[in-house]
């Protein structure tokens, strides 16, 4: 797993805001699909909430009504038609707007976070190359020393050799 997924993991307000994002979809995706549902079977008890009066009366029991329905302000009269009215319209937009203002949020951490990765990224890269020239320098000498050994040893050698060679030639034919 990379180390930026492990951090947007483990990072509270980013998962946070990740399931906020998949709850308002869900929200949205279950309010466009079962509102025409809405008023086809009702159960004794949404009957007699509906009998209550009011615009939410009788809605979905499971959504909360929107800021303006919330704040006491009458909001558009329901059309016995169409089931996108101006109050459906309406929630779907502050729906809209609250995603994207929170997609939004969660972009720019996710940029910072993807920002500082680098920045730490650059700097561990960094470092590897001082590490990696100053081993590989210190091979160069380690090669170079070795090098230098060899070559004195064969020296020593070769005149070790020329001392043998001239006393093979030095000695005597017929003495041995």
């Amino acid at each position: 797993m990379s180390e930026l997924l492990k951090r947007i993991l483990n990072d509270q307000s980013i998962v946070t805001g990740m399931l906020i994002v998949i709850a308002v979809g869900t929200l949205t995706f279950a309010y466009r699909h079962l509102r025409p549902l809405v008023g086809r079977r009702q159960s004794a008890h949404s009957r007699t909430r509906a009998a209550g009066g009011g615009r939410w009366a009788g809605g979905d029991p499971w959504m909360s009504p929107p800021p303006w329905a919330a704040a006491g302000h009458p909001g558009p009269a329901a059309p016995p038609g169409p089931v996108w009215d101006a109050g459906s319209v309406e929630v779907a937009s502050w729906i809209l707007s609250e995603a994207k203002a929170l997609a939004a949020e969660i972009r720019h951490e996710a940029r910072d976070e993807v920002s500082a990765s680098l920045a730490d990224a650059k700097k561990e890269a960094a470092e590897l190359l001082r590490q990696a020239s100053e081993q590989a320098a210190a091979k160069v000498a380690a090669a170079e020393a070795e090098a230098a050994e060899a070559r004195a040893a064969l020296i020593r050698l070769s005149s070790g050799l020329s001392e043998v060679a001239a006393n093979i030639h030095a000695a005597p034919v017929g003495a041995g």
